[in-house]
């Protein structure tokens, strides 16, 4: 008896589910996270016009924020790495220079997205022989997300791999 008492007793220093999952896992979640909830409330809540250039700069602004202050807090104090080795940050400096960088960074990636999914309209319009006047695959929280992270993904493979020493 005394042993099934104490199994179940609370252990607070115990690992739980969520630290047994791997850190780019946990990283790309949250990221994945906040974007989402970001476009959600900012995507659909705005009266302004979806995929105007003010709603992608507005929305890429915020998103850029979010990261410099939220995102890259959560993740360096989850990896406890330091700034310049962590993998899971898309801009390794801090101040208002990272904040600039982050916030010119997603942007961009707003940028690209946009151009993604009006491309996608274009490939299902011109497949299925549609009418061109209507959007197919509008922009949703969900696959928002998504191509943000790869997008960010792309940045932080291209921006952060070291390079091969070729010299004899």
């Amino acid at each position: 008896m005394a042993k099934k008492n104490q199994e179940k007793e609370f252990h607070p220093y115990k690992i739980d589910f969520i630290t047994s999952l791997p850190m780019w896992f946990r990283a790309n979640f949250f990221r994945w996270w906040i974007v989402g909830i970001a476009y959600f409330f900012l995507g659909f809540g705005t009266s302004k016009a979806p995929g105007s250039y003010d709603q992608m700069i507005s929305l890429g602004a915020i998103i850029g924020l979010l990261n410099a202050f939220l995102i890259s807090y959560v993740i360096r104090q989850m990896s406890h790495v330091e700034d310049y080795k962590n993998p899971y940050l898309s801009i390794k400096r801090k101040g208002i220079i990272g904040t600039l960088a982050n916030v010119a960074l997603s942007i961009a990636i707003l940028i690209l997205i946009g151009f993604s999914y009006d491309g996608l309209n274009r490939i299902i319009i011109f497949i299925f022989s549609l009418e061109e006047n209507k959007i197919y695959l509008p922009a949703e929280p969900i696959g928002f997300a998504l191509m943000y992270l790869g997008y960010d993904f792309l940045w932080r493979f291209f921006a952060f791999r070291k390079k091969k020493n070729t010299s004899l």
